[in-house]
């Protein structure tokens, strides 16, 4: 029911398009350059392929160059810490990908947009039923300090990759490791991990957003966000469907793990062969409905936390709009010696803050809606001050 709430109220307003300021096109009009560090191994999300940059963040970025016209330089590293190191030694503005959470941005000196990625956490071991007691980790990332702060009776096995910590997991040097939903879609996709067991966490999730450090031009933090706004709904989900699953072709070991009796009855004869093929025809749609599944669930936890991510936009909004007129009539009220204008703008700051209380109100009665106690109670009105109220608006 909230959800509905949201989507009733905000969708029209969302979907408007967003318009440049004239200092931000005049930015944009000097053609800048902005420098975009991103890793080399962060697969799907960032990774180098034939020398270039590729993932979900760099096609992402593109899209944003395409949109503003801004030139933005890739440069590569080999690990979340090296990016964090590499900070202070900025000379140009600059951008990158990081988890959306504010004092995790806070953290690092970066103002981030809203998420381009909404996505919940899974556990990766090679037995789901055992109680793990190490969790593999890259060292300095934001699923570290969630997972230490969530499971602090896991014992941490520092890496500098997800690669490295999925290798630790597949060797035995690592009960589990923790990966965003489109790491595991990904990881899953390769033949080498699909007997991994993935299993999702409520403890931990993970958006990704773009983050801008605060050295950067002021007015690239709303461009930004601006751009990301509109392009997200057009090419984002081609993009994640592209880069997200890995079409690996099955080589003839990998059949021979996965179906070692039925292998070696096929060299016995064509009929086990057309066996074979059927069974694999079946694991095959049995998969596919299991990814559907995840990727209907993954759907309404994104929608949620849209809809949430517009609400709070939209209050930050209205609340802002009655707490500048009580600001302006209370500097108003304090330069005038005319009692009758004193009290107007007295007057305009008594209606003001009654907005802003009924805002608050209608605020918490979305709650008590949600819940199921929301009771009416009607009252008589006098439509002057009605008028009034809404002339004020």
């Amino acid at each position: 029911m909230f959800n509905f709430i949201l989507q009733r109220t905000f969708t029209n307003n969302f979907s408007q398009s967003v318009s440049y300021s004239e200092e931000e096109r005049r930015y944009l009009s000097g053609h800048p350059v902005v420098l975009v560090p991103y890793e080399t191994n962060w697969e799907p999300f960032e990774y180098e392929k034939d020398g270039e940059p590729e993932g979900i963040t760099p096609d992402v970025i593109r899209a944003v160059s395409k949109d503003t016209g801004i030139q933005f330089k890739f440069i590569k590293s080999s690990s979340t810490q090296a990016i964090y190191n590499s900070m202070g030694t900025q000379v140009s503005d600059m951008i990158m990908a990081i988890s959306y959470d504010y004092l995790w941005a806070a953290r690092h000196d970066l103002m981030i947009t809203q998420p381009y990625v909404n996505g919940s956490v899974m556990k990766v071991s090679k037995d789901g039923s055992a109680q793990p007691e190490s969790v593999a980790v890259v060292e300095g990332g934001y699923l570290a300090n969630e997972i230490s702060n969530a499971y602090p009776e896991l014992s941490a096995v520092k890496f500098d990759t997800f690669n490295e910590c999925m290798k630790a997991v597949a060797d035995g040097k690592a009960d589990c490791t923790f990966l965003n939903y489109y790491q595991a879609t990904y990881f899953r996709s390769l033949n080498a991990n699909e007997y991994f067991s993935y299993q999702p966490v409520t403890a931990i999730t993970q958006g990704l957003s773009l983050g801008v450090t605060k050295d950067s031009n002021p007015l690239l933090y709303g461009i930004i966000s601006k751009s990301l706004q509109r392009v997200s709904r057009k090419v984002l989900p081609d993009i994640l469907s592209e880069d997200t699953v890995v079409e690996e072709p099955l080589s003839l070991d990998i059949l021979i793990k996965r179906h070692p009796g039925k292998m070696a009855a096929i060299i016995g004869g064509v009929g086990i062969l057309i066996g074979l093929l059927i069974v694999m025809f079946l694991t095959a749609g049995f998969r596919k409905k299991q990814n559907l599944a995840l990727a209907r669930a993954k759907k309404e936890a994104e929608d949620a936390n849209q809809a949430k991510t517009n609400f709070f936009s939209r209050m930050s909004h209205d609340i802002r709009t009655p707490l500048n007129g009580i600001i302006g009539m209370t500097g108003i009220a304090s330069e005038q010696d005319n009692p009758e204008r004193t009290r107007d703008c007295l007057d305009k700051i008594e209606t003001s803050g009654k907005f802003l209380l009924g805002l608050v109100n209608d605020i918490m009665d979305i709650s008590t809606a949600e819940s199921g106690k929301q009771i009416l109670h009607p009252e008589p009105y006098s439509y002057e001050k009605f008028e009034k109220y809404m002339r004020l608006r």
